[in-house]
């Protein structure tokens, strides 16, 4: 039935267009997070960016895949193409981990010294807005903002709980992807090997050949 019915492509599809606004949203806090204390301008940085952003905009690419290349099923309505979106699946469980490890690096140490909402109504109020401003005359209590949530997405039970989900959505990673050569329609790379192959002909007759030119 999970075959039949399309209902796998369209699950995969709803998949994708969540696992992609996650993404976006976890590389506006990297970026933000970054820009905040003027680390971005770090070529090791930017490279830590550069990958979140690649792994990004690879999520928007198999979605527009799967929709321009779209299938016809027997009864002949449009559905997404599998083999995008099971390749976002893949992805996505591989991924989201990663660029939270991004946004755990740049935040470092600094995820876990930021001060509380009652810190900034205690007598200390005055230092927090002193030693606590961002870059280019952030505000105190906007960085604070900022690197809580950069917390609350990465660091926190519920956080963890959300990498933990994405690791294992699709179900076991090993499977999916061993699954996905046991299905895969290989017959466009194979044709490509034997017609190179083809190309380099008989091994017998080239040999002649050579010594033909040779005498």
């Amino acid at each position: 039935m999970y075959i039949e019915t399309s209902l796998r492509q369209h699950t995969g599809h709803q998949t994708g267009v969540r696992g992609l606004v996650k993404m976006q949203f976890a590389l506006g806090v990297a970026m933000k997070l970054a820009q905040s204390v003027k680390i971005d301008s770090f070529l090791h940085v930017q490279q830590k960016l550069g990958e979140a952003i690649a792994a990004t905009e690879i999520c928007r690419a198999l979605i527009n895949t799967a929709e321009t290349e779209f299938e016809l099923s027997s009864s002949g309505t449009a559905r997404p193409k599998f083999d995008a979106l099971q390749t976002l699946r893949m992805h996505l469980s591989a991924t989201y981990p990663k660029v939270m490890e991004i946004l755990q690096t740049l935040g470092a140490g600094g995820l876990l010294m930021m001060p509380s909402a009652a810190d900034f109504a205690s007598p200390i109020a005055d230092d927090i807005d002193k030693y606590f401003k961002g870059a280019d005359g952030l505000a105190a209590v906007d960085r604070v903002r900022l690197y809580r949530l950069a917390w609350d997405l990465c660091g926190d039970g519920f956080g963890q709980r959300a990498l933990q989900y994405e690791r294992y959505y699709a179900g076991d990673p090993v499977r999916l992807l061993a699954n996905n050569y046991t299905v895969y329609d290989k017959s466009n790379s194979f044709r490509l090997v034997e017609r190179a192959l083809e190309l380099a002909g008989d091994p017998v007759s080239a040999v002649a050949e050579q010594q033909g030119a040779l005498l």
